[in-house]
């Protein structure tokens, strides 16, 4: 289970959330399989919580 929000401008969050000492997962957003972009801050990061971020609509 995960906490997801819908943002604009995934990357300027990834960004910001990343210079502000999250652990993200991976070195910028990636593509779902579903077509939409995706960030997703690591678990060390948010005490235990999958929390993602989410752009565009999906394919």
């Amino acid at each position: 289970m995960h906490v997801a929000w819908g943002v604009d401008g995934i990357d300027d969050a990834f960004k910001s959330l990343q210079s502000n000492g999250n652990q993200m997962r991976g070195d910028a957003p990636a593509v779902s399989p579903f077509g939409y972009k995706t960030a997703n801050i690591e678990t060390e990061s948010s005490h235990g919580i999958h929390f993602q971020l989410a752009e565009g609509e999906p394919a």
